[in-house]
C-alpha cells in the first residue's frame, strides 16, 4: 500500500508542481541538534514551494472506505474544519511531521493519508513555535535522563539502588529534604541540584554545570592525579 501511495503522490504531485523530484529517505540527523533525528518517508522539492518532506500513512481501519469517511473517528489523525481536512495539531503524527520538517530543514510536509479507495495530501506547514517548545524539552530529556544512562548507566544501576533502598526518594528527581534547594543556591550536576556530599569538576570548558555529585555519575571514589 505504502509504494501504490507513493506512486499516486508523484504522479498527482507532479501536476500542479514545476521541477518536482520526489527521493525516498533515510535517517536524518539534525546539524543543530545532534541529539534528534528523522527518517520521513521521502524528500521533496520543486521550484515553486521549495524543500519539504513526505509522510505516508496507510488507514488499517477504514482502509476500504473514503478517506474523508475516517475525519468522523475520535481517535482519526485527521479532522474536518470548515469543510476541510487538516491533520490535528494535538495528534501524535503532527509531532512526528515537525520533527521532520526541523531536522530536515524543511518548509512544509506533505501528509499522505492513503485508503483502498482514494487518498488525500495535506500540505503541512512548519510551526516554529511549536518546533521552539519541543526541542526545548527533547534536549532536557536527553540531558536529564539519556546522556546519563548512555554514560553512567544512572537509571539502570544507581536509580534501581536508590528505589530499593528508599523507595519513598528518587535521585534527581526527588532530593531530600535537607538538600532542597532554595533560590539563592547554585545549582550542579545533571540532577540540577545544589551542592551537596562529594563532587568531581569536570575540566571542559564549555561545561555547563561543571561539579556533579559522585551517586550521579556513578563515581565511588576520587579518580587517581596524573
Amino acid at each position: 500500500m505504502g509504494k501504490a501511495a507513493r506512486e499516486a503522490y508523484k504522479l498527482a504531485s507532479r501536476t500542479i508542481h514545476t521541477n518536482f523530484p520526489c527521493r525516498e529517505s533515510g535517517l536524518h540527523i539534525s546539524v543543530d541538534h545532534p541529539f534528534l533525528a528523522a527518517s520521513p518517508d521521502g524528500v521533496v522539492s520543486c521550484t515553486c514551494c521549495g524543500d519539504g518532506v513526505l509522510e505516508i500513512k496507510c488507514s488499517y481501519n477504514g482502509r476500504e472506505g473514503p478517506t474523508r469517511q475516517l475525519a468522523a473517528a475520535k481517535s482519526s489523525c485527521i479532522t474536518l474544519v470548515d469543510g476541510k481536512l487538516e491533520l490535528k495539531t494535538d495528534h501524535a503524527y503532527y509531532y512526528q511531521v515537525q520533527m521532520q520538517m526541523l531536522v530536515c530543514e524543511a518548509s512544509y510536509c506533505d501528509f499522505v493519508l492513503w485508503t483502498l479507495q482514494d487518498f488525500v495530501n495535506l500540505r503541512v506547514h512548519k510551526d516554529t513555535e511549536f518546533c521552539k517548545n519541543m526541542v526545548e524539552r527533547c534536549e532536557r530529556y536527553f540531558r536529564l535522563v539519556a546522556l546519563p544512562e548512555l554514560c553512567f548507566l544512572y537509571w539502570t544501576n544507581t536509580q534501581d539502588k536508590e528505589k530499593q533502598e528508599h523507595p519513598a526518594s528518587t535521585p534527581g528527581t526527588q532530593p531530600d529534604e535537607n538538600t532542597q534547594p532554595s533560590e539563592d543556591d547554585e545549582l550542579y550536576c545533571l540532577c540540577e541540584g545544589p551542592e551537596s556530599g562529594k563532587m568531581i569538576m569536570c575540566d571542559s570548558k564549555t561545561c555547563k554545570r561543571t561539579w556533579f555529585h559522585y551517586k550521579c555519575v556513578n563515581i565511588k571514589r576520587a579518580p587517581k592525579k596524573k
